[in-house]
């Protein structure tokens, strides 16, 4: 599967634009939270980009990161799952998917109760993401866009 328009826009809601390189949590950003760039080269301090390379830099990520690691998990998932998911692993990062609760929950119980998957989603929640996970879990669980 790929991500939807829906959940680009999501993620974009989610990240707020930067045009200019930031402190994040474990290093340099820019554009919609974007830690390296296409090449592997790392964001540094002083780094800009306009509007249309901060979206081509995310659309990089989505697609050869996010989506990959989304896909060989062997979930079978609606779309609207699927963005939510990709808003997920963008922020938390493929290394903390691999390992989250959510991704447990969704490879070993075949219908998961709406608690259990608010607090997987919850599990990271910190860092002022409480809403983004509420909103994340919420539309995980809708059925149509």
């Amino acid at each position: 599967m790929k991500t939807s328009d829906y959940g680009i826009n999501l993620i974009i809601s989610f990240e707020g634009l930067n045009l200019k390189a930031y402190w994040d949590v474990n290093g340099y950003a820019i554009g919609y939270g974007t830690h390296y760039y296409p090449d592997g080269t790392a964001v540094k301090a002083g780094d800009t980009c306009t509007k249309e390379q901060a979206k081509e830099y995310m659309l990089h990520h989505i697609r050869h990161e996010v989506e990959p690691y989304i896909n060989n998990k062997g979930l079978s998932l609606r779309q609207t799952q699927y963005d939510a998911l990709s808003s997920f692993v963008y922020n938390i990062g493929c290394g903390n998917w691999a390992g989250s609760r959510l991704l447990k929950l969704l490879q070993q119980v075949p219908n998961p109760t709406d608690d259990d998957l608010r607090q997987a989603f919850l599990q990271y929640a910190g860092g002022g993401n409480y809403n983004r996970r509420i909103q994340e879990y919420e539309h995980f669980k809708k059925k149509v866009l």
